[in-house]
């Protein structure tokens, strides 16, 4: 589905497909390595162990962006942020038929770890087959863990 908006500050139109984008606490420990380096399941675990340094209570902060083509930006509405999001930029997008984007509503852009796809933080799904809802604040790592032992490594 592709949506039209406009620049807050210049006026010009955008037209594109947006998805919602995520990125839990953390994950960019995947941006020094390449699937050749280091398999999800073993840079899961090291995401695990510097995870329960940081995040004694085990509850693990998600943030979400919109992206689009040449575009990514805060998504509004976020529980833990107070910054600058897609709505301070760009005017509410609408659909072909005029009818507004219901933000909740986006798809949730999967995230891989293997030959074919590395993206940041794409070692969580693909050892897990977990991704989170779209504005989920934050997942718990004991269910996180549970999810993970219980299926093991998911080729997705």
């Amino acid at each position: 589905m592709t949506y039209t908006f406009y620049s807050i500050k210049h006026g010009f139109p955008k037209n594109c497909a947006l998805d919602a984008y995520w990125e839990v606490a953390l994950d960019p420990i995947s941006d020094n390595f390449t699937p050749n380096d280091i398999s999800a399941e073993a840079l899961f675990q090291l995401w695990v162990e510097e995870v329960q340094r940081k995040y004694t209570d085990g509850l693990i902060p998600i943030r979400w962006f919109i992206r689009g083509k040449g575009i990514t930006e805060f998504f509004p509405y976020q529980f833990y942020s107070s910054e600058k999001n897609f709505l301070d930029y760009w005017t509410h997008p609408v659909d072909t038929n005029g009818k507004p984007l219901n933000f909740l509503k986006l798809q949730v852009r999967d995230k891989l770890w293997n030959k074919q796809r590395c993206n940041k933080g794409g070692f969580i799904q693909q050892t897990t087959g977990w991704k989170p809802s779209v504005l989920q604040h934050a997942i718990y790592l004991p269910i996180l863990l549970h999810t993970h032992f219980t299926h093991g490594v998911r080729d997705i």
